[in-house]
């Protein structure tokens, strides 16, 4: 469990080192206007509402470990597909797959952290360590965006091919991390069937 701690640090810097961050629009408008590029905003916004189903509903049932190899090859592979892009079209459907991969992101690092600091009976230092996870974060994404503009002025694919490789070093991290021995979060799903009935 201890080695979940410490990894979770360096997937932590990967996954938020985002080449592209800092070019998305100047990518977007290589393809199309800003009415496009606000069309392909809100799509990416549409479809994470759709499917982000709380992170814990596919954890219970694969577990958080396959959640994030899947969402994390997803990723890449949508990474790729960006660098493809030729067309408003193929810049729309790379969206709605990075989209679907995205919404798989949000939550299963930070659950894994918390229930093996609960495995080792350190949960009080969860505070502390998303607190450093975020710092980890924001530097990430500083030096990605200033690193990823660099790259944008050689070639605009660039930071899309390079973001894809960084996710190939991700997902090989993931395959050493340890599925807790504890679940502290199980989804209700009753409660989620109620709601989404419902229409809340």
């Amino acid at each position: 469990m201890q080695r979940n701690i410490r990894l979770a640090y360096v997937i932590k810097f990967l996954s938020s080192f985002n080449l592209w961050i800092a070019v998305w629009l100047l990518y977007y408008l290589l393809f199309t206007d800003f009415s496009g590029a606000a069309v392909v905003e809100v799509v990416w916004v549409g479809v994470i509402m759709i499917l982000e189903v709380p992170t814990g509903a596919i954890a219970d049932l694969i577990g958080r470990k396959k959640t994030m190899l899947i969402a994390t090859a997803g990723t890449g592979f949508a990474f790729l597909a960006f660098a493809s892009v030729n067309s408003f079209t193929t810049l729309l459907f790379s969206m709605v797959f990075f989209a679907i991969f995205d919404a798989l992101h949000s939550g299963p690092i930070d659950a894994i952290i918390y229930d093996s600091l609960l495995a080792l009976k350190r949960e009080g230092e969860y505070k502390n360590i998303v607190a450093n996870l975020k710092s980890i974060e924001l530097i990430a994404m500083g030096f990605g965006a200033i690193f990823g503009a660099f790259l944008f002025g050689i070639d605009p694919r660039l930071p899309f091919v390079l973001n894809a490789a960084i996710y190939v070093i991700y997902f090989f991290l993931i395959l050493f991390l340890e599925e807790p021995p504890i679940d502290s979060l199980k989804f209700p799903w009753k409660n989620y069937n109620f709601s989404f009935n419902s229409g809340c």
